[in-house]
Formats: C-alpha cells, structure tokens, sequence
C-alpha cells in the first residue's frame, strides 16, 4: 500500500532509477567536455569565437599594417592603416570580413600622395567612420558612410579634407577623437622645416570638415604648441575630458626641466584651444621623466592619465588629473622573460573600468629576428596583473608581421581587440578580457537602453525583464568568483 500510495510499482521505480542513471551519465559526460573549455577561457587566453583562433588578417597593396582599431557597440571592428593610401577593413564580431562595408570588407582611399596612411579612427555616434593621418605634407581626414561609400556632406563632396598648418613643410594628424556635438579633433605635429622642431599641432573641425574658427587663439582653428627649451615634441594621443577639455600627450625632447631626452609632455587646452592655465605649471603643459618615447595615452575613470611608451621594455605611467606625476604608480614590471635586445616598446594602451591599464605593442628578438605582437596588464598600482597571461603578459605570433600590433580596443564584454601587422596587410587579434561585473539597475529605475548603431536609428533593443531577486541570490555565493559567475549568468539571461 505504501507503495501504491506514491503511485509507482517496485518495476517502475527500477526503470525510473535507470533513466535516472544514464541522464546522470550523460550529464557528467557534457560537464566534462564543457569544464576544459571554460577553465581554458582565462583572460590574455586568444578568443576562439573569433576567426576560429583569435587571428584574423585582411591583405592590401601597400602592406602597410594596421595603427588603429574601433570597435562598433554592435561588435563590428574597425580598423585604418597603411603606407602609400589610406585603408580600412570592417570585421564582423565573429572576425569575418564584413561585406556590407564595401562589398569585401575592405577600402583604400588615394588623396594622390606618394606617401599616406591613417594613424587613428573614430566612429561616430550615427554610425559614420573618420580615419585621419598624413597625405603628402597634410594632416588628412576622410569620412566614410558605414558602407564604405565616402560622405559627401564632409569635405569638398569627396569625404576628404586636407589642412595645412601656417609656414610649415610638414604636418601629420597622429590621434583623432570626436566630441559630443560632432566635431572632430585631430591631433600630430607640425613641422616648419628640417632645421626646426616639431611642434604639437591641433586642428578641430565641424562635422562638415571645415575647419572650426571658434578653435584657437587665431580663431582659424588650428593650435600649435611648444614646450619651453624643447629641440622636438610630437603629440601621438588626444584625450577629450568629461567637461569637454581636450589632453594632448606625446613626447618632449630636453624639456625644460631637463631631465633627459624623449620624456612625456602633456598639455591640457580650454574648450576654446586655449592652454588651460589650471593644468601643469601653471601655463597648461607639463612633463615628466616617466615614460621615454611617449606613444600613446588613455584616460582612467578617475581622470587620471594613463601614458605608454618605451624603448627597451614596455612602459606605462600615470599622471594625476592636474598633469602631476602618480609616483605610486610603477609600470616597469612587464619584462618578458626569453626575449633578447631592444625590440620593445608600447605603442597602444587602455585602462579598463576596474582602473587596470593594458599595453599592446610590438616585442622584437635581436638574436632570433622574430617579431610578435605583446600585450602586459597592470593592475592599479602598476604591478604586473598576474591573473593575465603568464605573470602578466602575453605574446603572439603572427605570422608574416614584422610591425607587431600598434593599437588597441576594449570590447563591452571585457574582451581585448589589438591591430597591427600581418603578412600583405592588417592583423586583428582577439584576447580574452575579465566580464564586466553586473550592476543591477537602481531600484525604481529601468535599465538604460542599449546603444543605437546605425542601422536601429538609436532605438533602444527590447529585453524581457531580469527576474526579481536574482542579483540578491549572486550575494549568497562565497568567494568573488562565484559570484561574478552567478552575477554574468544572470546578466547574459537578461540581455537574449
């Protein structure tokens, strides 16, 4: 009676209690394929959602590489380049080429020099791609609709736009940043002639690409800077503040507090072009003996300036937000032990929203000749981030590439994107990175929409709601892992 009374024979509990058997069979055997998969997923690790290995290329005439990267809020990358024309190449988030940009994923743009190539690329909010760089003797700009055609609101009708700076036999756009309102900033050097110095040189621009009058102390919207004392400066990095204030970072040759040559220079300019007066010495420009041969910076999230650079090793410093040097900050730590000679050097950097600072550059080998491409985390008080590759940095061969990589992307996800050279043309490389952590939203707020791309003219995806509590559950989780787990889980569940 007793077993009558739960409704099963001893014959069907025999065959529950075997299906039960093999259901659990089969579910060990699903978690033991699927555990190596996930325990092999550690940050630095390459991404195998991306082009199979984490490696894509796409080839050009001119073999130039790649020197910047972008990455779309829908995934897709960007990348610009190149030596003797402008090129560009789009990937899909799965590392295929896009063919929608073009028709094959990739376009060179000639502005009829011997010598172009695009240093930085932006994308705008509407979706529109911006590269800048040099043509000839120019900084050049050319804007592109996000199929690749050229935009004909912007320039001369042709998408290009050419700027010369007052006296000069040379000039060079080296980093680009667009500002809310749609104008463009690009920054570089001009240089008057070979027996002077170069000089930082900024020019800011309507989202026409005609130049923007209410920019600078000439109101022609051209700026040019130079450091007191100093024999060479080149701005290599264009930084735009929350309140709008515009950073240019690069390198000073015997600044003035002579502390040696191929330092950092910093100078921060009102939103008018003016030197900002607030920042530095007192006249909007500071240095310091941090980082030699500065290529590149990246604001924190705490409006700290992240630089990096180098010559013999990797380097990265951090200054304040007033240009004062961080000495708490040691970014010397990236060594990459079994590589020989000088061949190091950063030429990209990012900082993540946990404050941790990425490089990406290039790491040569005099005895071998082999070039790779490398990548060193820090964390926030410039040690090596040994969750991160091997104690903190990762190389990668790519085959046919003697540039290494030159520059660098974070995904939303957390996943780390870095360009740079590959046999006949651009290399993209895909790293794993640390997931976001999940922010509930506030309790009686709805979650913000996603960001418009510009194919759902802005309009914010439907998702259905996350279920009530479950950020509370991930609390009861020990240990950080578990919980971030817990927490991605129910992150990824509410955005399907």
């Amino acid at each position: 009676m007793r077993e009558m009374a739960f409704g099963l024979s001893r014959g069907n509990r025999a065959g529950v209690s075997i299906r039960a058997s093999l259901c659990a069979l089969a579910l060990a055997a699903l978690l033991a394929l699927w555990a190596p998969t996930v325990a092999s997923a550690a940050p630095g690790d390459l991404d195998p959602t991306f082009s199979a290995d984490g490696l894509a290329s796409a080839g050009f005439e001119d073999e130039g590489g790649a020197s910047a990267v972008a990455v779309l809020p829908s995934g897709r990358i960007v990348v610009a380049g190149g030596r003797e024309d402008f090129d560009l190449a789009v990937f899909d988030a799965d590392g295929t080429p896009d063919t929608e940009f073009s028709g094959d994923g990739k376009l060179t743009t000639d502005f009829g020099y011997e010598e172009e190539g695009a240093n930085a690329v932006v994308v705008q909010p509407n979706g529109k791609i911006v590269a800048a760089g040099e043509a000839g003797p120019f900084f050049a700009l050319a804007r592109y609709n996000a199929d690749g055609t050229p935009d004909s609101s912007f320039g001369g009708g042709d998408g290009k736009v050419l700027t010369d700076f007052p006296e000069t036999d040379f000039d060079a756009a080296n980093a680009l940043v667009v500002q809310p309102n749609g104008k463009l900033v690009a920054a570089g050097m001009a240089w008057p002639d070979i027996d002077s110095p170069r000089r930082f040189a900024l020019a800011r621009y309507e989202s026409d690409g005609s130049l923007d009058e209410g920019f600078g102390e000439d109101e022609d919207g051209l700026v040019v800077t130079s450091f007191p004392a100093s024999e060479d400066d080149v701005a290599n990095a264009i930084l735009l503040r929350p309140n709008n204030k515009l950073v240019a970072v690069g390198t000073v040759h015997d600044p003035p507090n002579g502390i040696g040559k191929g330092e950092v220079g910093l100078v921060q300019y009102d939103t008018d072009g003016t030197l900002d007066e607030g920042f530095g010495g007192g006249d909007g420009m500071a240095s310091a003996r941090s980082v030699t041969q500065a290529t590149s910076a990246a604001l924190a999230p705490n409006g700290q300036i992240v630089v990096a650079g180098g010559f013999q090793n990797f380097l990265t410093g951090r200054f304040e937000s007033d240009g004062s040097l961080d000495s708490g900050y040691d970014g010397e730590g990236a060594l990459f032990p079994g590589w020989h000679g000088e061949g190091r050097l950063a030429y990209a950097v990012a900082v993540q929203k946990d404050g941790h600072v990425i490089a990406a550059g290039t790491i040569g080998d005099e005895i071998s000749g082999e070039v790779d491409y490398a990548v060193a985390r820090y964390d926030t008080e410039g040690a090596n981030d040994t969750s991160f590759g091997e104690e903190g940095m990762v190389t990668t061969d790519f085959e046919g590439s003697n540039r290494g990589a030159r520059a660098i992307a974070l995904q939303p996800d957390g996943k780390i994107v870095v360009a740079g050279g590959a046999e006949g043309g651009f290399g993209v490389v895909r790293y794993e990175g640390d997931p976001p952590p999940f922010e509930p939203p506030a309790k009686g707020l709805a979650p913000p929409p996603s960001a418009g791309t510009s194919g759902d003219a802005g309009q914010p995806a439907k998702h259905p709601p996350r279920k009530k509590g479950s950020h509370r559950r991930c609390g009861k989780h020990k240990g950080k892992k578990a919980k971030r787990k817990c927490g991605r889980k129910h992150h990824r569940s509410s955005n399907r």
